[in-house]
């Protein structure tokens, strides 16, 4: 409702609507996975949450693992050094090449610091990756 200085009224009529919008942010992790032996080890990685909630860890077409390492498994954890409380996502069976690793719906994407390789028989640290 609008009043000019001639004492003429306009009135408008439009609907206006207000709403809120759902935003769906897209919450993910990019780096890289670093040999910190002798080993070969190494290449990109990507920690998102899929649609369905589900977190995956997905290692790009650039990462490479050494076969002649025994026992590598993968780990995610807090403590560099070490993986006394670390989620163990299992052996490595994938040596070269792009790879994903889903993981339990009961892991945030903020719960760990460090993408962990250990040669699990000698319980020593091959590589990591920290995910920031």
């Amino acid at each position: 409702l609008v009043t000019t200085e001639e004492g003429l009224t306009i009135t408008n009529d439009d609907l206006v609507t207000v709403s809120t919008a759902t935003l769906t942010e897209s919450i993910e992790f990019v780096g890289t996975v670093v040999s910190i032996s002798s080993y070969q080890l190494g290449g990109s990685y990507v920690l998102n949450v899929l649609d369905n909630d589900v977190l995956r860890l997905s290692l790009g077409d650039d990462y490479v693992a050494s076969t002649s390492l025994p026992g590598l498994y993968i780990y995610l954890g807090n403590n560099p050094t070490s993986i006394a409380d670390a989620y163990e996502i299992g052996p490595v069976t994938v040596f070269q090449g792009a790879h994903f690793y889903n993981l339990p719906s009961t892991i945030s994407i903020y719960d760990y610091s460090y993408i962990l390789y250990w040669c699990k028989p000698f319980g020593v640290k091959v590589g990591e990756g920290q995910i920031q």
